[in-house]
Order: C-alpha cells, then structure tokens, then sequence
C-alpha cells in the first residue's frame, strides 16, 4: 500500500478535454448533525456547499455521493429543506451538460424504477435545466426503511435534484438464499465511456456472506450496449460498507471485488485518505477512501484533513486529484494519563488543574499555528486512569465555555487496562486488535449483545432482531419489533447461514 500523501507511480497523463469525464467525489456529508447546535448546526452544509463550489470551479461534469448525505433517517424538515436549496442552487443552471446516458436495452439505471417515477435521469427531463448531475447512494444514516421501502433520498430522486441509484434488486440465488443483482448506469463523454455501478447500504454481515458466495452477487456487464467494445468501459464501482476492522463477518474487503473493476469509491469511512491505495495483495483494485466532510466523532481518524475529490476518467485511464476543505472546523486531541484515583478532594483538585492547563496549552498551540481562523475548534481531552476518577467533566469545561466550539463533551474519562505482566504479550495483542485502525476503540455489535443475553432463541434470529431494534431506534419505525416477531412466528428462521 502506498503512504498517504503521495501516489505510488505518477498520475497518467490525460489527453483530449472533450473526452474527458470529470467526477466530483463526495460522501459522508451528514446533513443535519448537531442541528440543534447553535455553534456547529452549519458545519455539514458549509462543507457540502464548498465541495459543490470545488467542483464547478474544475469543471465537474457530474457529482457522486457514496452515502450518507443526511445524519438521520428521518431527516428534519429544516435539515431537508436546506438539503434541497443547496442542491437547487449549486446543480440546477442552463449550463449544457457534457454526459450523456448510454441506453441498452433492458437496462434501468442500476435499480429497479421507484414509485411514482421512471428510469430516466434528471439531465434526460425536457422540463429541468440541470447544470451538474449529482448521483448518490444511500448509507446507513439515510437508508431505506418501513413498508415502502422508501428514504429521504426518495424525496430527492422524486424531486429531480438527484439520480438515486445503487437500490439493488434482491434476487433468490441457489438454495434459496439472498444475492444482488447489481447493474450499471451507463454513461458516456466524447469517446469515454463510464459503467457506474453502485451499492447503497446493505446490513454488512449480509453483504459479506454475499460477497463470498460464487452467486451471491450478479453483476451486469455492458457487453451488450451496440456498438461499443466490452472493454472500452471504465468500470467504477460505489459502495458504503465496512472497510475498516468491524469484525470478520462485518467487513468488506476489496479482495472479494471482481477484477474487471478498474476504481471501487468507498463511503462510511469517515478519515480520509488522499490517494488512491491496492491495500490487498490479492486483488488488484483500486481503492479511492473519500472520508467525510464533516467530523461526527473525535477521534485521530476524523482529525486528518478532510476532501473532496476530482476523478478524471480519459478512455481507460484516471486520475485523482485531492481538494482539501477548508471549511471543515479544526479539531485539538490530547491524552492526559493520570496515575491517582482521585479519592481526595486534594486529589481531584490536582487533575482538574492539570486538565485545565492541557486544554490551554492544546489552544495556546492552536491560536499560534492558525492564526486568527474565526471558527472555534473542537476539542477533546480524554483522561486516561486506572482507576475511576470521581470528578465531573463540566467542572473543567466551564472555563472554556465560548472558547471552543464543545464544551458539553470536552473531556472524556477513560479506564487504563493494567500492563499485562511478562509472558503475557499475546493478551495485550489480542486488546489491542480489538482497537479501530482509526484510534477509537470497537464498541460491541448489536447482534452480539442481542446473542449474548438470548443465547437460546429459538424463533427469531439474533441478526434480524438487532435489524428491527436499531430500525425501532434509529429511524423511529415504532412498529418493527413487532412485525418482525409477528414475520418470525408465522415464517421460522432459516438456518443462519443463509443470506
């Protein structure tokens, strides 16, 4: 894998300007985090809109978006409101439209038609002036949910601001168990040709076992589109799943990607990373990480910078090219090991003093690196002890109330693991693989909570009960629960190794 920061081989050189196809890479912009915060509510629209500006300056001729364009599932009215505006104002225009859609027979746009529409792309609409085509897939903030099926990227796609795709037909594989089928959008510029497949967010434990089934997954080649060579096509898959370590059974690696695809852009990785990397030694595709627009965590991951992307596709060759955010608000991590267990208020009284000047010295370095940058940054000191620390947080973030731009969770408090003792490396190395590659530590799966506490379940499956608990909680489906034991009760549980 190469270093971030700098491409293993010079970028190709691309010639011809009327054929080449210039993509906006975006994702994980998350409208709507911290709305209700009166210092960090514009945070996420700030980033989207200045990516939307990037691309437009550099001649973007489409925008794809992997996923996760809102925070909630049930976006705000305001939230979506605001989401629509920005869209108008930055995709809509009478100027032309340098793409255009490749139709093959029997082909739909990589998705079945939805409700109420048809297959056509909102550039082919004779009563839409659409300047930048923006494609995007759902993530799994914004996936879809209830009955119909349906998410706030429905509204949009029914709205004509967005070409939703990358909503996979499920298909029955052999022996009854789950596949998808996954088809392109077909798209051309000059004598470039672009297959843009895409996949929303499919349940990961799901989607792997898919993934490692010989017809878990059916792809549709454009070997058929008239007059075009099979492999004169620039394959670029979009995805949102797990990358990183989530567990075996729950993260997507790119060895499982068919080898015809020449760029797979991965969203829900939030840290970004400014090249394009072949982590994998098995598979030879390309793998651009976008990351996020706008930190939902603090963590070293969501400290790095942030971008958006400039993919330029000429025939078979690409390149990219990293477009830092300068909107995104900056963040200030430290750790401050305490060795005391705070059991005197003389004791207390030292660790508040010292978080204190941590949290000082993090913004006097701040201040004189940045110089007189006007946004307030994010701050997170967390407070590593081996025993529990008996002090409130809010007694060391009053002092900086106004200063940065979250007091309420400034500080964490976090239990030290005691040293293992000698001979014990192989426990200190199995904790730490339980450490996220990007510095926070795995919180347990819902599923494996569900099955630790019902270890006997005869009827319901663990995974599908995680599904219907995170559905009644997340996106507020009060009724999940319910039809799901009611589903169970009438259709028992298929043996857990079916998809």
């Amino acid at each position: 894998m190469g270093a971030p920061g700098a491409p293993s081989h010079p970028p190709p050189v691309l010639h011809g300007d009327e054929s080449t196809l210039r993509v906006l890479v975006v994702t994980d912009t998350h409208l709507g985090f911290r709305e209700d915060d009166a210092v960090r509510r514009d945070d996420a629209f700030a980033a989207l809109e200045e990516a939307l500006r990037l691309g437009r300056a550099r001649g973007a001729d489409l925008v794809l978006h992997c996923g996760d364009l809102f925070h909630a599932n049930k976006p705000s009215r305001a939230t979506l409101v605001r989401a629509m505006g920005i869209l108008r104002e930055h995709c809509l225009g009478d100027a032309p439209v340098a793409v255009r859609r490749v139709a093959v027979e029997g082909e739909t746009s990589g998705e079945p038609p939805r409700p109420g529409t048809t297959a056509a792309l909102n550039f082919e609409d004779p009563n839409l002036n659409v300047a930048l085509p923006f494609f995007a897939l759902h993530g799994n903030h914004d996936d879809p949910s209830g009955p119909a099926h349906l998410s706030a990227m429905d509204v949009l796609a029914e709205s004509r601001l967005v070409n939703y795709f990358g909503k996979c037909r499920a298909l029955s594989g052999a022996g009854g168990q789950a596949a998808l089928q996954i088809a392109p959008v077909l798209l051309q510029k000059g004598k470039t040709l672009l297959a843009l497949y895409g996949m929303g967010w499919v349940n990961d434990a799901r989607c792997v076992r898919m993934f490692q089934r010989a017809d878990g997954v059916r792809w549709q080649r454009p070997e058929s589109a008239p007059g075009y060579a099979s492999d004169a096509w620039f394959n670029l898959f979009a995805l949102h799943q797990n990358r990183n370590y989530a567990g075996a059974k729950n993260n997507l690696c790119e060895d499982l990607l068919p080898k015809w695809i020449d760029l797979a852009v991965w969203g829900h990785e939030h840290e970004s990373i400014p090249v394009m990397e072949q982590r994998s030694s098995v598979s030879q595709v390309r793998v651009l990480q976008a990351g996020s627009t706008v930190a939902t965590t603090l963590n070293e991951g969501e400290q790095k910078t942030k971008h958006c992307f400039l993919l330029e596709v000429n025939g078979t060759q690409s390149r990219v090219t990293p477009l830092p955010l300068q909107s995104v608000r900056p963040m200030l991590l430290a750790r401050l090991p305490w060795p005391g267990d705070c059991g005197s208020e003389e004791e207390r009284d030292r660790l508040r003093a010292a978080a204190v000047a941590a949290v000082e010295d993090l913004l006097a370095r701040h201040e004189e690196g940045a110089g007189a940058a006007p946004a307030l940054p994010l701050v997170r000191l967390t407070v590593e002890h081996e025993k529990g620390a008996s002090i409130s947080g809010a007694q060391i973030t009053q002092a900086f109330v106004g200063r940065v731009a979250n007091p309420a969770d400034m500080v964490a408090f976090k239990v030290r693991p005691p040293r293992p003792a000698a001979g014990a490396a192989g426990a200190g190395a199995a904790a730490e693989g339980l450490r996220n590659p990007v510095g926070g530590e795995r919180s347990k799966l819902m599923a494996d909570l569900i099955a630790g506490h019902l270890p006997e379940l005869a009827v319901l499956r663990a995974d599908k009960m995680s599904g219907a608990l995170h559905s009644f909680v997340e996106k507020e489906e009060r009724k999940a629960i319910e039809e799901y034991v009611a589903h169970a009760i009438k259709h028992p549980a298929a043996p857990s190794g079916a998809g």
